[in-house]
């Protein structure tokens, strides 16, 4: 098998198998825990002082969080499969495992 058939195969496969084995990130999920973590109204006290900084910037400011969203899932530490999104590290370490699996099958053949 070539390089070309065999990244077709381990893609083709990868796809059957990331919904399987994998769980997807929820990514506005992500985006509000972050905002959470980074920012406080605590500084400002009073009534404000319990408010969820996400929760503030995604009822306020909505095409601003959806930009928040649209920017996490463009990042680097995710890939986008069937429409969902998984951590990019756990979508390569099951690249690897089929590749290693793809290989054992072509030296069980010969």
């Amino acid at each position: 098998m070539n390089n070309q058939d065999l990244s077709a195969e381990i893609e083709r496969r990868l796809v059957a198998r990331v919904a399987e084995e994998l769980s997807p990130v929820d990514v506005a999920q992500r985006v509000r825990d972050m905002l959470d973590e980074r920012y406080s109204f605590d500084a400002v006290g009073g009534p404000f002082e319990h408010m969820q900084p996400s929760r503030v910037l995604e009822k306020m400011e909505p095409t601003a969080f959806r930009c928040a969203v649209a920017d996490e899932s463009a990042s680097d530490t995710l890939e986008e499969i069937g429409g969902e999104s998984y951590e990019r590290e756990e979508v390569d370490a099951l690249r690897e495992t089929i590749r290693d699996e793809i290989e054992a099958e072509q030296d069980a053949e010969v």
